[in-house]
């Protein structure tokens, strides 16, 4: 394969290495190459932005049912921000060490228990509420987004099993 084009900047993600060019990035591996253009990866951080501040508005509405008015949306970007790094650090360094400890089973509980009560911890922190305040608001995110989500299905008519397997089949019919 003869590859000639100007290198802007090369990066490694896991051990891949990632040749930045003006304008495509190049993911070139030993087995498969593939190539993902500038506007596939703003599309993607566009996403993301979509995808934090939806999760922000589901807290917000957690956190104003929990706490009233001392809920604002600034802090709810704040805790969509926070609240899953928090958590997958928590969740990470307990799992491991565990996993060496007592089992992967138990230990997976124990972790994900934990993580929970770190994240209950940082929505209180956030929303200035105690360590329960924010383990109510962390439970209702969760109804409330099921809710949200249910309420428009049934509006569009999108059912839960349609939607997963549209997302599940849609790299087999390329759409």
């Amino acid at each position: 394969m003869n590859c000639n084009f100007k290198v802007d900047a090369v990066l490694s993600f896991h051990g891949i290495p990632i040749f930045l060019t003006n304008d495509s990035v190049s993911f070139l591996t030993s087995k498969v190459g593939a190539e993902v253009s500038v506007f596939g990866i703003l599309l993607l951080l566009v996403g993301l932005v979509v995808a934090w501040i939806l999760s922000a508005f589901f807290i917000w509405i957690a956190a104003k049912i929990v706490t009233g008015k001392r809920a604002t949306f600034g802090r709810a970007l704040l805790a969509a921000l926070l609240g899953p790094i928090v958590f997958e650090i928590f969740y990470f360094i307990f799992a491991v060490g565990l996993f060496f400890l007592i089992g992967p089973v138990l230990g997976n509980f124990i972790a994900i228990i934990i993580s929970i009560l770190v994240l209950s911890a940082l929505y209180g922190s956030i929303f200035r509420t105690g360590i329960l305040g924010g383990f109510l608001i962390a439970i209702l995110v969760v109804v409330v987004t099921f809710v949200i989500i249910f309420i428009v299905g049934l509006i569009l008519g999108i059912s839960m099993v349609s939607y997963h397997a549209l997302i599940l089949t849609a790299p087999i019919y390329n759409l």
